[in-house]
């Protein structure tokens, strides 16, 4: 070859040529020498362009399941605890009572909603639940998520707090009528109690509101609203 220096460089190779003349052939050489150094250099910047796009969406991932845990935490943390009991749950025994008072109960509805006809029922919730073996939050929190706490056209023309008797296709007039809240209270509640939360009862499936729920309400997200409001009440106790 009539070029003195070959490495691996194709600069080296042309500035050689320009230098002291190449030959067609080595000239050919040369060109195939550059086309497969620029193909190495492409396939070398792919390559790491790849690695990089990994290793930014590992880092991301690995960010958004920190962000998760960390929300998590968060919520977990948030949802209200009294007395170091543990958070209510569609899954908590609604026949273990309740350590509250009437007073206690009514301060606690006042505090979520101080115009509710429901302030004042403190008393008769946990009266009821001593008597029929019911948690008072439950009674509490059942009647405030199917009376709208209390103001819903049923709790106010009918003094139905529950819903009792309204069904989909009859939602109003099939629905029972008592003569006070406090009368209402006490007669379905240990109709709950036997149909629902009682082993051998004709709707029993476990007494928690998750069982409730699979024949009481067709709406799915009845157990987790009333769970929500057992908790809100809970937090809210003096």
């Amino acid at each position: 070859m009539k070029y003195q220096l070959w490495t691996s460089t194709c600069g080296v190779f042309i500035i050689s040529c320009m230098l002291w003349g190449c030959s067609e052939a080595d000239q050919r050489e040369i060109q195939a020498r550059a086309v497969q150094e620029v193909q190495t250099a492409a396939a070398i910047a792919k390559t790491t362009a790849m690695s990089a796009a990994q290793t930014a969406a590992a880092e991301g991932l690995r960010q958004v399941q920190t962000q998760t845990a960390n929300l998590r935490q968060t919520v977990e943390a948030s949802v209200p605890t009294r007395s170091g009991v543990s958070p209510y749950t569609v899954d908590s025994n609604l026949t273990e009572l309740a350590d509250v008072t009437g007073p206690g109960l009514d301060a606690a509805i006042k505090a979520i909603r101080p115009d509710s006809p429901l302030v004042g029922l403190g008393q008769t919730f946990v009266d009821v639940g001593r008597k029929h073996g019911m948690n008072a939050f439950y009674i509490a929190a059942h009647s405030a998520w199917e009376s709208t706490w209390g103001t819903s056209p049923l709790a106010g023309d009918k003094n139905n707090l529950f819903g009792y008797g309204a069904y989909d296709s009859c939602p109003y007039e099939c629905a029972w009528t008592f003569k006070t809240k406090q009368e209402c209270v006490e007669t379905v509640m240990p109709i709950i109690k036997a149909d629902y939360l009682t082993e051998g009862g004709k709707y029993y499936n476990g007494p928690t509101l998750r069982g409730m729920n699979s024949k009481y309400a067709t709406d799915q997200n009845w157990k987790n609203g009333i769970a929500k409001i057992i908790n809100s009440l809970a937090s809210k106790v003096p």
